[in-house]
């Protein structure tokens, strides 16, 4: 009855059965209808974003190409005068060390025992080895620095040349007051400097303070040889003054125990036996002979190694005689000559280039 009942009312109200069926298909257009609208501002907000990162970007480009020409330029042109004139100075000092170096040629190895190797002496030999290692390995990381950092800013001067987004429009000219000009004028100044640091090496001067610091390597160990035989030296006349007054001692018993001032009596006179006494007169002789030639043995070594001492101190000065006047001398000779030539590069990077000059 219930169901005939709704059955009834159904078939009755067709405006309410069209009305439902028409509803429930009606979601789907109203979701493809809105769907287009969320590209559509999914897109302008992608725009929107786009345009505003480019702005940043030129923005930021012509901050960049403003402090590059208005004081980066400048910078760097001071920068390669100053190493001009610094440069220019150390090929004077150079110079100067070098004369200098050449005087030494009259000194003499002759010397004598008087003036032997001191251990301050050891150790300023020591200091002067580490720092000929250091000044080598400074020297090396120098030349290499400063060409790294002149290729790097050639480098990067070059991508400043590049539009950042080459199918945008350029930015305002309003926003920035440098002139490419300037900024292709700095990277041939720049490729100038590198291209004069690439040509000049530092060969010979590694090669000389290489071979000075293995001079004072050398004198290191000569001054060491010298040193231990002047302790042996040492110890061996100490040996000598201990066996020495030992010696002195032992004579004196053996004097005062079988003379008595004035008269000569003998131990007999005290009531000892005549064969208790010759036995230990024979003893006592014979001590002293003993110690005699252990005396002579002592004086004999110490003489063989005041001889070897004298041999060392003389090894010791020929080799620093030679050190002076052969390493030392081209140690400044190259010195010179590289700052020589890094001057004269530097000046022609200084000077103003030709007017038809190009960047390569």
């Amino acid at each position: 009855m219930n169901a005939r009942n709704a059955g009834e009312r159904a078939a009755s109200d067709p405006a309410r059965q069209g009305a439902g069926g028409a509803a429930r298909p009606g979601v789907q257009p109203q979701g493809g209808r809105g769907h287009p609208e969320a590209q559509v501002g999914v897109g302008a907000r992608a725009r929107a974003q786009l345009a505003a990162s480019t702005q940043s970007v030129h923005t930021t480009c012509s901050a960049v190409a403003e402090l590059r020409d208005a004081h980066l330029a400048r910078q760097l042109l001071e920068l390669c005068h100053a190493a001009l004139d610094t440069w220019r100075a150390m090929r004077q000092h150079h110079e100067a060390q070098a004369a200098v170096a050449q005087q030494l040629r009259g000194l003499s190895s002759r010397t004598s025992v008087e003036d032997p190797t001191t251990e301050i002496h050891h150790e300023a030999t020591r200091a002067l080895e580490s720092a000929m290692a250091v000044w080598h390995a400074a020297t090396g990381h120098l030349a290499k620095h400063q060409r790294d950092y002149v290729h790097a800013l050639r480098d990067w001067l070059r991508l400043t040349l590049t539009p950042p987004v080459p199918d945008q429009q350029p930015a305002p000219a309003s926003s920035s007051s440098s002139s490419p000009v300037v900024a292709v004028e700095l990277t041939a100044f720049m490729d100038r400097w590198g291209k004069a640091l690439d040509q000049v090496h530092c060969g010979e001067v590694m090669k000389a303070i290489k071979g000075f610091a293995g001079a004072a390597k050398t004198l290191h160990g000569l001054q060491g040889d010298e040193l231990k035989v002047a302790r042996r030296v040492r110890q061996r006349s100490r040996e000598l003054d201990r066996k020495s007054r030992m010696l002195r001692q032992v004579e004196k018993t053996y004097y005062d125990s079988y003379s008595m001032p004035g008269a000569g009596f003998s131990m007999w006179s005290w009531g000892r036996p005549w064969r208790e006494e010759m036995t230990q007169a024979r003893e006592a002789q014979h001590e002293v002979a003993q110690r005699k030639d252990e005396i002579a043995a002592c004086r004999k070594e110490l003489e063989d190694e005041m001889r070897r001492h004298a041999k060392a101190i003389d090894a010791t000065r020929a080799a620093t005689v030679t050190s002076v006047q052969g390493k030392l001398p081209a140690v400044f000779q190259a010195m010179a000559a590289y700052s020589a030539s890094l001057a004269h590069a530097l000046d022609a990077v200084c000077r103003p280039p030709p007017q038809n000059a190009t960047v390569q």
